[in-house]
């Protein structure tokens, strides 16, 4: 800056005011892609903010969900029941609400109706609305029954199998960004 000024006088006693808003806007040319960057790093911040949370909001869920029977039909959680005898169907039973989540006592509840779970506005077990994310997240879930061949990729089953995938998708509202975590429950294991 010294350099430039010094140029800029040569041999002057003073600066003019084309020279003083000659450096001005030399200055507040450099000053605004400066100030774009500072605002695209702010954004992305952001953005990453709201991703960590949909992360922990998909595996709070999915701890929730782990708490749960594997199946209507196990005696207890961690007992294993013969494949034959687990529910034909993923859904929630009669006298369990999905409105209120502390009703459900399996992990295929969460299925809700058959077709997934949805959450919004977003609330605890209890059926309580959690007011800090109901205006910006949601989520669904989905169960369904798993093959898992050695060696091979996990398929879903269109038959009753000892293992239950278990997905959880957290929507990030007025953005179109959303977070999946899954998780395969096996039958007769405790989490």
């Amino acid at each position: 800056m010294y350099i430039f000024c010094k140029i800029l006088k040569m041999g002057k006693k003073g600066v003019t005011l084309i020279e003083l808003l000659i450096v001005v806007a030399l200055l507040l040319g450099g000053m605004v892609p400066l100030l774009k960057m500072i605002i695209s790093g702010l954004q992305g911040t952001q953005k990453m903010g709201e991703i960590t949370v949909a992360n922990s909001l998909a595996q709070a869920l999915i701890e929730e969900i782990k708490q749960r029977k594997w199946d209507e039909n196990s005696p207890d959680k961690g007992v294993y029941i013969p494949t034959v005898n687990a529910s034909d169907v993923l859904r929630y039973e009669s006298g369990e609400d999905p409105a209120n989540r502390y009703t459900f006592d399996d992990i295929d509840d969460y299925n809700g109706d058959g077709t997934g779970f949805t959450d919004e506005p977003m609330k605890d077990d209890a059926g309580i609305v959690l007011e800090e994310y109901k205006d910006k997240y949601y989520r669904k879930v989905k169960v369904e029954y798993v093959d898992i061949p050695l060696g091979g990729k996990v398929t879903v089953s269109a038959s009753k199998t000892d293992y239950k995938k278990v997905t959880v998708t957290v929507y990030i509202k007025n953005d179109d960004m959303n977070v999946t975590q899954s998780v395969i429950l096996a039958n007769g294991v405790q989490y």
